[in-house]
């Protein structure tokens, strides 16, 4: 870093590369990454959301971890969504991961994107990496998050 940083998604944007190590210290990065999301305001989501095609597959690897453990389920799911359309099949596993994690963690915030969630799912069984049992896990979860709040 050259100095100070101007805005959590500079930040953030900093960070995402750091997730291709193994060690500890990637962990960390993690919690600082979604931290720095977690404090993301309009500008930020917005400089987010104009970046994420500009970056490279590590980047975005990083990028989608992290989001797998934000509180912001509404603003990182619909990005995972669009970020799943990347060509790369290591983005798009990072991405089927995320979403499987937050409908983990959120299923009631996420119960709006229910249905661009079940296509990603559809499309993620040509994912390699993507098993068909976290697919149909993905689509339990989604079914009895519906359930709850129907």
């Amino acid at each position: 870093m050259t100095g100070p940083l101007e805005s959590m998604f500079e930040c953030f944007d900093q960070l995402c590369p750091a997730f291709e190590s193994t060690d500890y210290w990637a962990d960390d990065v993690l919690h600082r990454a979604a931290d720095a999301l977690d404090e993301f305001g309009p500008a930020d989501w917005k400089a987010l959301s104009e970046a994420w095609n500009k970056r490279d597959v590590v980047w975005l690897q990083g990028c989608a971890e992290a989001m797998s453990s934000s509180e912001c389920p509404n603003q990182v799911a619909p990005l995972l969504l669009n970020m799943f359309d990347h060509g790369d099949p290591l983005v798009k596993l990072a991405c089927f991961d995320a979403i499987y994690h937050l409908v983990e963690s959120h299923p009631a915030a996420l119960a709006s994107l229910r249905q661009p969630i079940l296509r990603l799912a559809e499309r993620a069984v040509a994912v390699p990496g993507v098993s068909r049992f976290g697919i149909e896990n993905l689509r339990d979860r989604l079914a009895n998050a519906a359930q709850k709040h129907a």
